[in-house]
């Protein structure tokens, strides 16, 4: 009676032990998760900016490539320029 008064406590002791790490554990993970879903998307975000003149610089040499001189290059790339920064009308 004394061993099964002194076993029981101890054994629901560690059960509840066992059940905080656990809970701990999926806490941290879910943390975890969280904080790399921000990082992946701030990534995204720096990589859409540096990736950005990689894209002008192609839709560059695709004008150029379709222009027979630099001065009609010139002219279309003023164009397209204009037409990239203009302001919406209000």
């Amino acid at each position: 009676m004394v061993v099964l008064g002194i076993l029981i406590p101890l054994s629901i002791n560690n059960w509840n032990q066992q059940r905080k790490r656990q809970n701990n554990s999926t806490r941290l993970l879910t943390v975890l998760q969280e904080d790399l879903s921000v990082n992946i998307n701030r990534l995204k975000k720096v990589i859409y900016q540096e990736n950005r003149p990689i894209n002008q610089a192609t839709t560059i040499v695709k004008f150029q490539e379709v222009y027979d001189s630099w001065e009609d290059l010139s002219k279309q790339l003023k164009k397209y320029m204009n037409e990239l920064f203009q302001r919406p009308n209000k």
